[in-house]
């Protein structure tokens, strides 16, 4: 039972950390890079699960560092692994880029980054030294049965939002392909003909139409990841982002 109850008081922390991550990456990026309101999350819930990853990872394996300078750089690289292997795996899972640091500073294959690495070292030790002592007691106030019934609906929410995520985002690159070979198309034809007004402006009307298909949770996905690369369909993907952004503006 005691084992039960320390993996729920964790899950609750994985989930909280995972939600002011989620606060901390909407409000940056919609105002200081993208300067407009974006919900800058994978899952449907305001929750970054890498950030309650980075977390744990402090908690359970740095949390007895008493050296602030040690703890800086013992997390710093962690967090740092943990991003590059997340930007890994979801590029082989989904054959995209999410993000990509290529220009930055020090950076590994586009994936980490020296600043992000002073940005996760900073904040883990903000975490432990300030953060974390005060969610332990305020983590006292509540019985351990309420822990336990919280634990268990973050789970069930988390694995009902990994279901529909992943259902509503599933075809993102078989649709990005057939908008790819429409602009192949449309290129051909202009190469070979001078005037096609009617022709193009039926096959405009076409492209509009594929475009439009993709479905809520590809097109919310899109707005959450401006910098969003497919590795084999990008020119693809550039033209959907315009034309999301004409029809919105």
């Amino acid at each position: 039972m005691r084992t039960l109850d320390t993996i729920a008081q964790h899950l609750v922390y994985f989930v909280f950390y995972s939600f002011l991550g989620w606060i901390w990456e909407s409000v940056f990026v919609s105002l200081w890079t993208e300067h407009h309101l974006i919900n800058r999350a994978f899952l449907n819930g305001p929750y970054c699960p890498i950030y309650g990853c980075g977390a744990l990872v402090n908690i359970l394996l740095l949390g007895k560092v008493e050296n602030s300078f040690v703890l800086f750089l013992l997390s710093g690289f962690a967090c740092c692994l943990i991003e590059y292997v997340t930007s890994w795996a979801m590029e082989a899972f989904f054959h995209a880029r999410w993000w990509d640091y290529s220009g930055k500073l020090l950076n590994i294959n586009g994936r980490i980054c020296l600043l992000g690495f002073l940005g996760f070292a900073s904040f883990s030790v903000v975490l432990m030294k300030l953060l974390h002592p005060v969610v332990l007691l305020w983590r006292t106030c509540f019985p351990q049965n309420t822990l336990r019934m919280t634990a268990g609906l973050f789970v069930v929410m988390g694995i009902m939002d990994c279901i529909v995520t992943l259902t509503g985002f599933h075809g993102f690159n078989d649709r990005l392909r057939s908008i790819s070979a429409m602009m192949e198309s449309t290129s051909m034809e202009l190469s070979e003909r001078i005037h096609l007004a009617p022709r193009l402006e039926a096959m405009n009307s076409t492209y509009r139409d594929a475009v439009f298909r993709f479905t809520r949770q590809q097109r919310r996905i899109i707005r959450a990841f401006p910098k969003l690369r497919s590795l084999k369909y990008d020119h693809a993907l550039v033209r959907v982002r315009h034309y999301f952004a004409k029809k919105e503006g």
